[in-house]
């Protein structure tokens, strides 16, 4: 008569099936996770450079608009009074063309554990010719990848040219992503 046919697999094809998968899955997993975690550094890196250009293009367009020297000793009462808190790091100063000063300071605050650094400008006259005094914000606290500027310096090379360096390092609050950072380096020439 004739053999039987059997249908179905035998328990060592299914062994072998089991042993393959379960030696390619984890493999499968790894890359896609590796992949999805470089997606989020090259987005946390691109938001970086957007806020550094961002604070680089606004500083050096105000300062070339409104400054006529730096002058780092501004004696204005409203300005004085913004510039004696203690939490401010630096700071650096310009008068412009109706002899008021302005400028920009690096002001760390610690906000429920999370210390922010905020860079802002200060205007001591908010008149209708001082258009000047829009802070800055670099940080917002409840952001789960927080900026913070680092290695802030300002430098007066003379009373038409100024240096500015800073870092923005922005640090994850998970541990698998690496904190990403730029740093700037720019000189600010005054025109007027």
């Amino acid at each position: 008569m004739g053999s039987k046919k059997w249908l179905g697999f035998t328990i060592i094809e299914i062994v072998v099936v089991v042993a393959i998968v379960g030696i390619t899955l984890p493999a499968i997993f790894a890359i896609l996770f590796n992949l999805l975690r470089l997606n989020l550094q090259l987005s946390q890196l691109q938001r970086v450079k957007e806020v550094g250009d961002y604070v680089s293009n606004v500083m050096i367009s105000t300062v070339r608009r409104n400054a006529i020297r730096v002058d780092e000793s501004c004696s204005d009462g409203v300005l004085q009074g913004v510039l004696s808190d203690p939490n401010i790091q630096s700071s650096i100063l310009f008068r412009d063309r109706y002899d008021v000063c302005f400028g920009y300071y690096l002001k760390e605050a610690d906000d429920s554990g999370i210390t922010t650094v905020t860079l802002a400008s200060v205007s001591a006259a908010l008149s209708p010719t001082s258009n000047y005094s829009t802070p800055l914000v670099v940080n917002d606290a409840s952001d789960n990848f927080p900026l913070t500027v680092t290695d802030l310096e300002f430098d007066e090379i003379d009373p038409h040219l100024a240096r500015v360096n800073f870092k923005l390092v922005s640090t994850p609050k998970v541990e698998y992503i690496q904190p990403q950072e730029l740093s700037y380096q720019y000189y600010i020439y005054i025109r007027n």
